[in-house]
């Protein structure tokens, strides 16, 4: 995911600067005397953005997980840990030093029009940087970003670097390169983690028992049913559907007459139910309506309404 993370920062800052549209104008090895060689043979500005640590986010950990409606069943997943991917961010120029050029002005500028880029997209969205209408150079679209990173925002901060005075010369010292300006950039990157979804079946019914400590005979049984509104094939959940709940038998239930409308997932949920005999209707505007006849509790503790 860290190298679909670059290719995704090369097209974001590549399709937004004119100057550094070239395919060999950005770069991530790291930025010593073998690239410098090549800055100058190939005689064109460059930017280098070189990957220099990557550390868990422990304030965005998380043992929560996420409830996926599944074939009648929850898939369970945890949330992702995540990762801060930092990068230092600098601008090149091929041109040697002479009393009438000064090559550090052309580098300020591609660094200062980097830094637009870059805090005019707070975070990091595929669906932004590949928008249809824009022209990537590299040729790329959103079916190159992996699918599970297609929806995601990631989070992204442009700074000076918050390292020391005696770190970053320590760095540019390793790689043999004179100091020169540079952007932090940190991205955070969730890790999508390899162990399969635990699979859970979907409560429909719940029952309870009320009685008097040791008095079988005060016992009294409520219930709450669930199900969902959907339509078509496949099946597809119904949002803002009407559904009534209506006592047919025994006598005792027959005043219950409820009704509600159905979630985002196009589920409903009755509590506070007697054991009997009900009719389910469901209403949705543009798709119909339809009904049906249940027991409660039912065998198969199946309570879904399916319209046409």
């Amino acid at each position: 995911m860290i190298d679909a993370l670059d290719r995704i920062l090369a097209d974001l800052i590549q399709s937004r600067i004119a100057g550094l549209k070239g395919t060999t104008q950005v770069g991530f090895g790291p930025p010593d005397e073998q690239w410098l060689k090549e800055l100058v043979s190939a005689n064109e500005e460059r930017l280098n953005i070189y990957l220099y640590d990557v550390r868990e986010n422990l304030k965005q950990r998380s043992n929560e997980r996420v409830r996926e409606p599944k074939d009648g069943w929850y898939s369970i997943k945890h949330v992702p840990p995540k990762v801060d991917c930092m990068y230092l961010l600098t601008a090149w120029s091929p041109v040697k030093v002479t009393p009438a050029i000064e090559p550090s002005l052309d580098e300020h500028l591609a660094l200062y029009s980097v830094l637009q880029v870059l805090m005019r997209n707070q975070s990091l969205l595929p669906t932004q940087v590949y928008k249809p209408g824009l022209t990537i150079p590299s040729g790329r679209d959103l079916s190159n970003v992996p699918l599970l990173l297609r929806q995601e925002e990631l989070p992204m901060r442009a700074v000076l670097p918050d390292a020391g005075m005696r770190e970053m010369g320590l760095f540019w010292s390793s790689v043999k390169g004179l100091w020169r300006p540079a952007i932090q950039l940190t991205v955070t990157l969730p890790v999508f983690l390899l162990d399969a979804p635990v699979e859970s079946p979907m409560v429909t019914t719940l029952s309870a028992d009320y009685r008097a400590w040791d008095e079988p005979p005060s016992a009294e049984v409520w219930l709450s049913i669930g199900g969902q509104v959907t339509t078509g094939t496949p099946a597809q959940a119904i949002k803002g559907a009407y559904v009534q709940i209506q006592g047919l038998a025994p006598a005792e239930v027959k005043a219950i007459n409820r009704h509600m409308i159905t979630h985002a997932d196009g589920r409903f949920l009755f509590s506070h139910l007697r054991s009997g005999r009900y009719h389910l209707r469901a209403v949705a505007t543009g798709v119909g309506d339809g009904g049906r006849d249940v027991d409660l509790p039912s065998a198969t503790g199946e309570y879904d309404l399916r319209l046409p």
